[in-house]
């Protein structure tokens, strides 16, 4: 036996632990990756966590692994955070379940090592003798074998479970409410108190028995397994619930903005039914208001014949439109709007021309105006200008809404959208989801922006015509 055997045997462990840990640091990356908005440093992540679990775990300190690994994933962490500090509580769940599955990994890996090296122990023992001081380079080779397949078998589990919460969890922009963050971390605490247990049993066991509590104990360590593997079941369970009630979440919102559009179609039809009721009612009449015409200049009521034709004109002016925008409905909204905007008092100016032949369909265009004029008009006190006008440009085509606003817009970072000052914010805002779904539809896109005293609200469609 060489005399620098125990320096090998070192070697090789310290090896296999900046192994486990560069396995642990890339899987916390590619974790990270996918919930962080700007990418460029996101590998920042996981070279924290490597070196500052490797220093601390060598400082010559009386510092154990757990310590090492805690604050090294509070390092990372603080990283995380500092390259975007949005959905804190996102974060917060993603480091607390991470801490879990790397534990279960590594210990399913470990667990698994054991038992296939003691049967490879067994197996070989049967033919020699193990205790043979010649069977030191057996022993070396197998140390070697044995943690060469437990890093890769961990990286292989802990990679899968990354990326299957990467998979499941589909609205990785969106941040969490308390309520939310609150179920889905008590899996992972439930595995922190197990772990925490489990190190203070398996220290407390060598202590009083002077032996290692991970000595190989076949019924033991697949007890074990099991545990670990119903930890993470209840793990992948409960993100899959919280998917479920984001979904459900998410068509009742769908639902409401259809309720919503719905609503605005029904004020427009009623719009249209009320002219085409007076148009009818006018024509209906029309012999009667000719025949007193006539009546009127056969006496000779030269007087009387003007200020009846004065009247009569403007009943049917109240059935026209002083828009002209080249499609039916949009007249009717933009009309309505203007009649609202100007018993307010706020100057109304259009320029807006419907894409013809551009295969834009009406009830879209009508969805854009409808709720991006309606907030304009909130928006605007008396005095206040709203402008609204168009421009096409090939296959892309713009709708533009300008008003006067004296405050502060405050736009939500996650959807790009201002921020509803509205007490029910769930009741509320649909209106420029409306618009959102409308452009995403065209493959287009919404822009809002604000300049000084006026905020300008740009949506673009395009279309294969």
């Amino acid at each position: 036996m060489p005399k620098h055997i125990d320096r090998m045997y070192e070697m090789v462990l310290n090896g296999n632990f900046l192994v486990s840990q560069l396995i642990a640091a890339i899987c916390l990356f590619i974790l990270c990756r996918d919930f962080i908005k700007r990418k460029r440093g996101t590998a920042l992540i996981g070279k924290v966590y490597f070196f500052v679990v490797v220093i601390l775990y060598y400082v010559p300190f009386l510092i154990d692994g757990f310590a090492a690994y805690s604050l090294a994933l509070v390092a990372a962490f603080g990283v995380f955070v500092w390259l975007d500090k949005r959905n804190i509580k996102m974060k917060i769940f993603l480091f607390a379940t991470f801490f879990v599955i790397r534990w279960t990994a590594f210990s399913i890996s470990g667990k698994i090592r054991s038992l296939l090296s003691l049967a490879a122990l067994n197996i070989v023992g049967s033919f020699f003798d193990l205790s043979d001081p010649a069977m030191w380079k057996f022993h070396f080779i197998e140390v070697i074998l044995s943690m060469l397949f437990g890093n890769i078998l961990c990286g292989v589990v802990l990679y899968l479970l990354v990326r299957r919460i990467n998979k499941m969890l589909l609205y990785k922009q969106e941040n969490l409410e308390w309520r939310e963050l609150l179920l889905m971390i008590i899996p992972s605490t439930n595995g922190m108190v197990v772990y925490g247990i489990f190190r203070f049993y398996a220290d407390a066991y060598e202590n009083e028995m002077g032996i290692s509590f991970f000595q190989p104990h076949i019924p033991l360590d697949f007890l074990w397994i099991f545990c670990y593997m119903v930890i993470l079941a209840v793990i992948v369970s409960t993100m899959t619930l919280y998917q479920d009630i984001r979904k459900k979440r998410e068509e009742e919102s769908r639902g409401l903005i259809l309720e919503s559009q719905m609503r605005d179609m029904k004020a427009h039809i009623t719009e249209v039914e009320r002219l085409y009721n007076g148009i009818r009612g006018v024509k209906h009449d029309i012999k009667n208001h000719i025949e007193i015409i006539n009546s009127l200049i056969a006496q000779g009521k030269a007087e009387e014949v003007r200020e009846y034709s004065k009247n009569l004109s403007k009943t049917v002016e109240t059935f026209d439109f002083a828009i002209k925008t080249g499609n039916p409905v949009t007249d009717v909204i933009l009309h309505e709007k203007m009649e609202i905007a100007l018993e307010r008092g706020i100057q109304f100016d259009v320029d807006f021309h419907y894409p013809t032949y551009m295969g834009v369909n009406a009830f879209d265009v009508s969805v854009v105006l409808s709720n991006a004029l309606s907030n304009a008009i909130e928006a605007v006190g008396a005095g206040g200008f709203v402008k609204v006008f168009s421009f096409r440009n090939k296959n892309a085509y713009l709708i533009t809404v300008e008003n006067s606003f004296d405050g502060r817009l405050e736009i939500d970072e996650e959807n790009g959208l201002p921020k509803t000052k509205k007490s029910d914010k769930k009741a509320h805002g649909f209106g420029l989801q409306n618009i959102k779904s409308v452009a995403a539809k065209y493959y287009g896109d919404v822009l809002i922006e604000q300049k000084e005293n006026k905020v300008s609200l740009t949506v673009m469609l395009l279309s294969a015509v």
